[in-house]
């Protein structure tokens, strides 16, 4: 049996590895869209055509 800081220790690790391989994913997946953007499109402003409500 493992003494409770270790283990505390293990599921961090496996917290840190899990969530930087879905950054990393994800983060290729917006890199790979971006890229057939031109630069103006990547920085212009989006324009929503209804308003944004932020009341749930």
């Amino acid at each position: 049996m493992l003494p409770r800081g270790k283990l505390v220790a293990m599921i961090d690790d496996f917290a840190k590895d899990f969530l930087h391989g879905r950054l990393k994913v994800i983060r290729e997946a917006l890199v790979w869209k971006l890229d057939a953007l031109s630069e103006y499109d990547i920085r212009r402003p989006r324009r929503r055509r209804e308003p944004i409500s932020l009341a749930w």
